[in-house]
Parts: structure tokens; C-alpha cells; sequence
């Protein structure tokens, strides 16, 4: 079954499909094209499977949190094409897990300095390398190591409000795209709100601080903890 949504068709046209996998299971999936001045921007793919996602969780392949994430809603996967004449950017998921990025110029491999939406990289063969770091209006908001197209090493996350002033926020550490070891977010005064141990992206401990560094409260059991609690109740 197919099903075409024009929200506009000088923006966003997505395309709705169901069909079956391998395993004879019915499959929600759909395709984003987003367009501006009826020029191509961007192509997006997303998928839903509830009952093949939860076999997958009960055979240990996807974990509690990626679970809960599948079933809130669509996932990104498959391949996405970002176009920014001449500039093409090819990225791969796979169950909305990152596999790889590519960055093109004049349909090949780009080495270089490239800004795209108030973010500078750096390429080599097409590939993310070094620091990359993300400005909203004109000042530093995130600043991230990359090696060999993955995140690996800290990334650092800066608040420019009236009350940070441009201070780190949040620090994470990435081992080959995964977040590893201790991530901290700060409160303006540079001591910890919250302290996360991490073991290849799946949270393991929290430890949360009031403003004068003393311990409030501990999380251990992954069951009270929440995947991504930082990003959205501090945004």
C-alpha cells in the first residue's frame, strides 16, 4: 500500500509505504523530499516495526533504550542525500544506528574545509576528520573530535545565555562514535549537575549534584534512568 502526502511541494513531500521483510512482517516505512524553490534538498528514510523489533530486544540484539526509541516512532534508516550545490553529503543508517557519512564535490570525494547550517568540518577523501565545531549566531556552541568519520574523543557542548556566558555545559567522550567513560553536565558555576558513566553508548550510572556539589540522588538500575535526559530537559 502506497500513500503520497503533499504538504507543499515547494517544501516537503513524504512518501508513505507498508511492505513486508524477509521474514514476511509488515513494515511501515516512508521517504522524505524536501524541497526549496522546487529545488532538491534533502531525501530522508525512516521505518516502523513493532513486533520484529521487540524479537530483536528479546534476542539481546537492540537494547532497552533503543527499544523504547523504535517504538515511540519512526526510526531513520536506510540511505539520506543532503544536496548543496556542488556539495552532495551521502549518509547511511541502519536501524537508526549511524554507518557512515560521505561528503562529495562535483560527485567526488571532497578534502577540505566545508560550512553547512553554521557547522565547519573537515574532510579528507570525503570523510570526516579533526575538529568540528557548530556557532549560533556567531557564538561556539558545540565543538566535537572526529577521527576517520566517527566521533572520538570529547565533544563539548557551550551555553550562551545570560546566566552560562558562553561556559561549557555539557562534556561527553566518544570511543569510534560511541559515548564511553564519564560525561558531565555543569552547572554555571563549572561544578557537576550530573555525572553519567557510559559503557559503548548505554548508561550505566547517574549521579545527580545540587549547585554546591552534594550528592542528591544515584541511579543504578537502568529501568529508572532515561536515555537522553540531558539533552531535552536541558536544551
Amino acid at each position: 500500500m502506497r500513500k503520497d502526502v503533499y504538504i507543499d511541494s515547494n517544501k516537503t513531500i513524504i512518501r508513505y509505504m507498508k511492505k513486508f521483510d524477509d521474514l514476511e512482517e509488515e513494515i511501515e516505512v516512508y521517504t522524505k523530499f524536501i524541497f526549496l524553490k522546487e529545488n532538491i534538498k534533502r531525501i530522508e528514510k525512516y521505518k516502523r516495526n513493532f513486533e520484529n523489533d521487540y524479537e530483536q530486544y528479546k534476542k539481546g540484539l537492540i537494547s532497552k533504550n533503543k527499544l523504547m526509541k523504535l517504538q515511540n516512532g519512526y526510526i531513520r534508516d536506510g540511505v539520506w542525500k543532503i544536496y548543496d550545490n556542488p556539495y552532495k553529503t551521502i549518509i547511511t543508517y541502519n536501524l537508526d544506528k549511524f554507518i557512515s557519512l560521505i561528503l562529495y564535490k562535483n560527485n567526488e570525494p571532497f578534502s577540505g574545509t566545508y560550512t553547512f547550517n553554521n557547522v565547519t568540518s573537515n574532510y579528507v577523501n570525503g570523510i570526516k576528520s579533526g575538529i568540528e565545531t557548530e556557532y549560533y549566531k556567531d557564538k561556539l556552541i558545540r565543538k566535537t573530535n572526529f577521527i576517520e568519520g566517527l566521533r572520538d574523543g570529547k565533544s563539548i557542548t557551550f551555553k550562551n545565555d545570560e546566566i552560562y556566558n558562553g561556559s561549557p555545559f555539557e562534556e561527553l567522550n566518544y570511543i569510534k562514535g560511541h559515548i564511553s567513560g564519564t560525561g558531565c553536565v555543569y552547572y554555571s558555576n563549572g561544578n557537576i549537575m550530573c555525572e553519567t558513566n557510559y559503557n559503548d553508548g548505554e548508561i550505566i550510572e547517574e549521579k545527580w549534584f545540587d549547585k554546591e556539589g552534594n550528592l542528591i540522588e544515584k541511579f543504578t538500575d537502568e529501568n529508572d534512568m532515561t536515555p537522553e535526559i540531558i539533552s531535552y530537559l536541558y536544551e
